[in-house]
Formats: C-alpha cells, sequence, structure tokens
C-alpha cells in the first residue's frame, strides 16, 4: 500500500484513507500541512456507477452471446449502448442522505 510516501505530489490522486491507515502514514500527513486528503466513502464514488454499468452491460449482453472476433464483440458493445441511450434511466442513489451519513459516523 503507500510503498512510495515520499514520492507523493501535491494534487495526485489518492486511494481513500482508510480510518485503520497506519501511523506513519498520518504522521507524514500531519507534518505536511498543504496536504489535504478528502475522504470520499467508496459507496458514493462516481466510479462504483462506472463499474455498475459494466456489470449490467456484461450480465445482459456480453454473456448471453458468443462472439467469433474483437469485431463482432465491438458491435454487440455498440448496439447496448444503443439500446441503453434510446431508453436511457438514471442510476438512482436508493439510500437516503441521512442512512448514509449514519454510516459514516463510525469513520
Amino acid at each position: 500500500m503507500w510503498q512510495s510516501i515520499r514520492s507523493i505530489e501535491a494534487g495526485d490522486p489518492l486511494s481513500p484513507l482508510p480510518a485503520t491507515a497506519p501511523a506513519l502514514i498520518r504522521r507524514w500527513l500531519a507534518q505536511r500541512p498543504r496536504y489535504h486528503v478528502d475522504s470520499t466513502p467508496t459507496s458514493s464514488s462516481w466510479l462504483n456507477l462506472v463499474g455498475r454499468w459494466y456489470e449490467l452491460l456484461t450480465e445482459k449482453q456480453l454473456r448471453r452471446g458468443v462472439y467469433r472476433s474483437t469485431r463482432e464483440l465491438g458491435e454487440a458493445i455498440a448496439r447496448y449502448v444503443e439500446s441503453t441511450n434510446a431508453h436511457a434511466k438514471p442510476f438512482v442513489l436508493t439510500n437516503s442522505a441521512y442512512e448514509i451519513l449514519a454510516r459514516l459516523r463510525h469513520f
């Protein structure tokens, strides 16, 4: 995990800092006040929505077919994208803000 902590530059993207981060990391950050680490809960990351979209692509299109070439695979993906764009539905959070904040209190 943080093998090259000394090489981190300001503005570099970091993995979320876990609540159980080693004391070494916490000390290093405490000595460098210009470094600010925002902790975004993993469940609220936009990247999870992207991952969910790829999961749906896999479930609904890719596992159901047999593709003999990368061209066929690409065409299948393009068909899926066209279909989902034609009948687009937003991803909706199923938890209220209060439920999400309640989970974060233990951090």
